[in-house]
């Protein structure tokens, strides 16, 4: 059988997964600001979290899609 030439990469995946976790923290925390109309802070949150999402959906879908069209 062929092994995966792929090397680990600890440090990589390690920010993956905490960049992954914040990601679904800002999603969830943005529906439920949307949700609940009497939360403090409301506009804040939706604003914070709100552009956390939007990185992440850069950084995580877009980004990496364009780089694969260039190859």
């Amino acid at each position: 059988m062929h092994e995966n030439e792929h090397r680990a990469h600890p440090v990589r995946n390690f920010f993956y997964t905490v960049f992954s976790l914040l990601n679904i923290f800002s999603f969830v925390a943005f529906f439920y600001a949307l949700a609940d109309k009497a939360l403090p802070f409301r506009f804040a949150l939706l604003i914070g979290a709100g552009a956390l999402t939007v990185l992440a959906l850069f950084f995580g879908v877009l980004r990496p899609l364009l780089r694969a069209k260039r190859r």
